[in-house]
């Protein structure tokens, strides 16, 4: 399958995928293991919302340093790059339930880029200390989860 793979609209019946996926997403610790990174929460929402893994492959590691080793391996030194070669962008405004942003943050006491899930008008997020919730107009970046 060739890299990133094109993103078909979203299936009928979405919605159930979408909650299913969010809410095992939203009980899992802050941490990297395979479905609890960055990539990994988008790349479950693709698969159920789509039918297509757009990061096959990438989300099976267990440690911060193993994600940035396989993230590099691929071309990018970022999960925004990584989001932007997957996933179309655009703008927060036109953001539906199911598309992810980026939002900067600090974690562990360093600056990060974390991904968020849009909601409706609010979108979630992970933290060390459990999920974090902001407006959507406060993300920097939207990708469209689905052709728009």
């Amino acid at each position: 399958m060739p890299w990133p793979p094109a993103i078909p609209a979203r299936v009928p019946g979405w919605e159930r995928a979408f909650v299913a996926v969010m809410t095992e997403q939203l009980a899992l610790p802050f941490g990297w293991s395979p479905d609890a990174h960055c990539l990994g929460t988008p790349a479950l929402l693709c698969v159920g919302m789509t039918g297509v893994d757009p990061m096959h492959g990438f989300k099976r590691h267990s440690t911060e340093a193993a994600a940035w080793k396989q993230l590099f391996k691929l071309g990018f030194s970022d999960v925004e790059g990584a989001l932007q070669a997957v996933f179309p962008e655009i703008s927060p405004l036109l953001a539906r339930r199911g598309d992810c942003g980026i939002l900067d943050q600090e974690v562990e006491g360093r600056p990060s880029i974390a991904t968020f899930v849009i909601m409706g008008s609010q979108a979630v997020g992970r933290s060390p200390r459990g999920p974090v919730y902001v407006p959507v107009g406060a993300l920097r970046r939207c990708f469209a989860i689905g052709a728009p």
